[in-house]
């Protein structure tokens, strides 16, 4: 993407061969030295940083779920023309309200803030041109839109994007919402059996389980009235939604539509950013 496009591609896509005779990709920033980093952070429309968090997924999802399947995001969106480079992911995030299930580790509100305002602080320092933050985690939201807006107040260009956002809706490839869903259910369960099926334990998918909705029904209209703050009052394994519905299909096709959107999007973008400039 941009004006040079087809020469960018060639300078990022290509791999090195290290003393072993390993290829290693050239859009990861971990993957470079220092020299290869000075001219690539320059060269690139974007820096991803993907960040994600470290919490329950109900008995059949990883615990890495939300930071493994924005590290493929990242992955795909470069593999599919996006010029950029992909900055090494930020695992964790605002977990609170999953605490009670073993193994989440959750980062205070300012701990986000700060951490992510000094990887963003350091790519600006290398001279790029403007950072994409691709979040995957929805407690992540509130404090990633702060962020951006004093980023961006002070001259730094700084975009932010809730990847699974872009399916441009779910409904025709898993039906309508019967349970409240959007945490460890069919759509994250597709996703992963898409993307890592490795890791989800298919002989745990909940087929049968209570899940609480805190919404409120309104004249058939559901509304939140307060925050979630633990999510043992939604469901006691973890998981909300219908998971057993999810599937590899409807990932690849879920997956398609969000890299097919986001690409758009950013092209977009920068078109905008150029006839403006």
């Amino acid at each position: 993407m941009g004006s040079d496009s087809t020469r960018d591609r060639k300078v990022l896509i290509y791999v090195l061969q290290n003393r072993e005779g390993l290829a290693l990709t050239r859009y990861y920033l971990g993957d470079l030295t220092w020299e290869e980093a000075e001219k690539m952070l320059k060269e690139v429309d974007f820096v991803l940083v993907p960040i994600g968090s470290t919490e329950q997924h109900g008995p059949h999802l990883p615990l890495c779920t939300d930071y493994a399947l924005t590290e493929m995001i990242c992955k795909k969106l470069v593999e599919d023309g996006l010029n950029a480079i992909i900055a090494p992911t930020v695992a964790y995030g605002c977990s609170e309200h999953h605490m009670r299930f073993p193994g989440t580790i959750s980062l205070k509100e300012d701990s986000l803030y700060n951490l992510v305002r000094d990887i963003c602080d350091s790519l600006f320092e290398h001279g790029v041109k403007r950072v994409l933050i691709v979040n995957g985690h929805g407690g992540n939201r509130e404090v990633l839109q702060i962020l951006a807006r004093d980023l961006l107040s002070e001259g730094k260009e700084v975009l932010v994007v809730n990847w699974w956002e872009f399916t441009g809706g779910v409904e025709d490839v898993l039906g309508a919402e019967t349970v409240i869903r959007g945490h460890a259910c069919e759509i994250e369960t597709s996703f992963a059996l898409c993307l890592m099926p490795e890791k989800v334990r298919k002989d745990k998918i909940p087929k049968d389980h209570e899940v609480r909705d805190p919404r409120i029904d309104i004249d058939g209209e559901k509304v939140s009235l307060k925050p979630i703050h633990d999510w043992k009052e939604l469901s006691e394994d973890g998981s909300i939604g219908v998971p057993s519905r999810g599937s590899v299909e409807a990932g690849e096709e879920m997956i398609k539509r969000i890299t097919d959107h986001l690409l758009k999007a950013l092209k977009k973008y920068l078109e905008r950013s150029s006839t403006s400039s």
